[in-house]
């Protein structure tokens, strides 16, 4: 008698195991694969439309970050995505623990686009998933624990806001873009300061010291998700040691922090390791 309640306990336990099984593998590819389909949809942008000329500052910028055969420096030519590859960590508040992460971002040169891929290590076998993008104009923020099991998901108008600003502020590093992408809009602020934006109310701050070197990236008004509410920040980025990848002399470590009204919150910090030009081509 208890052998035959305990073969049929064990074949619903192996059932049951096979089934979460199934449904891990299955919900992993779909993440996966949604993934990719925007890294696709990013390959395929362009623009036709005529680039509008940048600031003396930024067309310094984008020269002397350019390294080839040639002295004629970014032009149509150029690539219509890069991929660059990360190491870092992040925190979600000031009294946070830093998480590890690796990551695969890839950028598009001719219209504003990205779609950054991060595994963060929680503890052995265990890791959580991340994709920030935006890609034809839509923001998404999304997190999958184990790459199946969702725990965060953000879009809206805010979210667009805010990737399209991220965007925007890591133009430094694909110099290729600032000649070669018609939805840009420069701004001369003063001697130092150039804005660049793509839509009204979008945009930020090139940062710039007397010797033409950028220093930093600001905005005033980036949206920060607090207690569910998106809530414009100040927001800030300082990158440094400048090494040539790729053929592109650029910034590989950066900081960023929001600037709260009891002093800097610095939540995000990496190194750029690796960078390729148009992948999979």
């Amino acid at each position: 008698m208890v052998w035959e309640v305990v073969v049929p306990l064990r074949l619903a336990i192996l059932l049951a195991l096979a089934l979460l099984f199934i449904l891990h593998f299955g919900s992993t590819w779909q993440f996966h694969r949604s993934i990719e389909q925007q890294v696709q949809a990013l390959r395929m942008l362009t623009n036709d439309e005529q680039v509008l000329q940048p600031p003396r500052l930024i067309c310094a910028l984008a020269m002397r970050s350019h390294r080839s055969d040639s002295d004629q420096g970014p032009s149509q030519d150029s690539p219509t995505t890069i991929q660059i590859h990360q190491t870092g960590e992040m925190r979600l508040s000031e009294q946070g623990r830093w998480l590890p992460f690796t990551a695969t971002q890839d950028f598009a040169i001719r219209q504003p686009g990205f779609v950054w891929r991060a595994i963060f290590r929680l503890a052995p076998f265990i890791h959580i998933e991340v994709v920030d993008s935006y890609v034809q104009g839509k923001g998404r923020l999304e997190g999958r624990l184990l790459g199946s099991i969702p725990f965060l998901r953000v879009a809206g108008p805010s979210t667009d806001k805010g990737e399209l600003m991220r965007y925007l502020a890591e133009l430094i590093f694909f110099p290729a873009a600032f000649l070669n992408n018609s939805a840009l809009h420069w701004h001369k602020l003063n001697e130092f300061t150039v804005k660049v934006t793509s839509e009204p109310d979008v945009g930020v701050h090139y940062n710039f010291d007397p010797n033409g070197d950028l220093v930093s990236i600001t905005a005033p008004n980036r949206p920060r998700m607090v207690a569910g509410q998106a809530v414009e920040t100040p927001w800030s980025c300082v990158v440094s040691e400048y090494r040539t990848l790729g053929g592109y002399d650029m910034p590989t470590f950066g900081q960023v922090s929001w600037q709260l009204e009891d002093g800097p919150f610095t939540y995000w910090r990496g190194r750029i390791t690796h960078l390729e030009t148009d992948p999979g081509n």
